[in-house]
């Protein structure tokens, strides 16, 4: 009577015929690499269920129906195209198939924490790149705008301080390991080299405050009313206040944002009103986009 109570609880609880399943059974290690072409789960006793939907989704992201059997101990989930790494929501493909190619390449790539350039970035710093090929016409142009920040920032301002030809090579030295991986890339085409590198050096000049801009730190409240009081300054003194810091919320931190707050306190000076100062501002900025 005892043995089929028992049974009778093991089914209910869904135990019948398998093991518990406890937080414990059910993790999966996975693991992305870049250089990887598969996502190798390793469940206890069964494959997680999260890591059957996550193959799942890529295998229907890529056209195709298969779906993983359930693996026992270590297994490699099936990928149809071993050739093209498997990526998350927050990863791009790094190398697509030579027999696969396409026209629509990543808007913006992350490399996170390189350990494969240790003597031009033995730091690890992360580094990221916009591609504006990918924006839309006509504003698209063969160009990757890389974004640094902290130390790395420092220290490519420490190189673009370089007499040329050595400034050239030094940048492209550091950068080579990540355009590098780019989809398609060929280190024998020309095509693939850069024409040219242009690289801002704020962290280095005394006069840009060493790279500084405004910030909201965390946990500030009001901050923008910090902002309205410092962008109208103090007129009937004659003192006037521009710079980034003081630029439309859109533009805080930039240098377009210093530039047009640097416009707008210039047609004050001439006696425009607030109405006249926008009016004119958003005519010179329609003025520059035909052009």
């Amino acid at each position: 009577m005892r043995d089929r109570e028992h049974a009778e609880k093991r089914k209910r609880d869904g135990r019948q015929g398998g093991v518990e399943d406890s937080p414990q059974r059910r993790d999966a290690r996975i693991d992305i690499d870049s250089d990887s072409t598969s996502v190798e789960a390793t469940p206890r006793k069964r494959p997680s269920p999260m890591a059957t939907r996550m193959a799942t989704r890529s295998a229907e992201k890529e056209g195709r129906n298969n779906t993983p059997s359930e693996p026992s101990g270590t297994s490699t989930l099936p990928i149809a195209n071993s050739q093209t790494p498997n990526t998350t929501a927050t990863t791009t493909p790094l190398h697509q198939a030579p027999s696969q190619p396409t026209s629509n390449y990543p808007g913006f790539t992350h490399w996170l924490k390189p350990t494969y350039a240790n003597d031009t970035n033995p730091h690890q710093w992360d580094q990221q790149a916009m591609n504006l090929a990918a924006l839309p016409s006509p504003s698209a142009h063969p160009t990757l705008l890389f974004y640094i920040y902290g130390p790395c920032s420092s220290h490519i301002a420490s190189l673009a301080a370089f007499p040329q030809p050595s400034r050239d090579e030094s940048l492209l030295s550091f950068i080579s390991p990540y355009i590098s991986r780019l989809p398609s890339y060929n280190p024998s085409s020309p095509a693939c080299m850069p024409s040219s590198i242009f690289a801002t050096a704020w962290a280095g000049d005394e006069f840009a405050g060493y790279g500084s801009y405004a910030n909201f730190q965390v946990g500030l409240e009001n901050g923008d009313e910090d902002i309205e009081v410092v962008r109208e300054g103090m007129p009937e003194q004659g003192i006037w206040i521009a710079g980034e810091h003081t630029s439309p919320f859109v533009a805080l931190g930039t240098a377009t944002g210093a530039y047009w707050s640097g416009e707008r306190v210039g047609l004050r000076i001439l006696g425009k009103g607030p109405e006249e100062v926008s009016r004119e501002v958003a005519e010179k900025e329609g003025e520059k986009e035909k052009e």
